[in-house]
């Protein structure tokens, strides 16, 4: 995911959508979501 360029809005609205992607992916394969909470700064 290239976020070069983008506000912080635009970033998050990008990776909020790709989260909610994933999430559905899972939900509909019947496989298990492994989250873990990353701190990158």
């Amino acid at each position: 995911m290239n976020l070069r360029g983008k506000s912080e809005e635009e970033a998050k609205a990008l990776f909020s959508d790709a989260c909610e992607g994933i999430a559905r992916s899972s939900a509909e394969s019947g496989k298990v979501l492994v989250i873990e909470r990353w701190d990158l700064r």
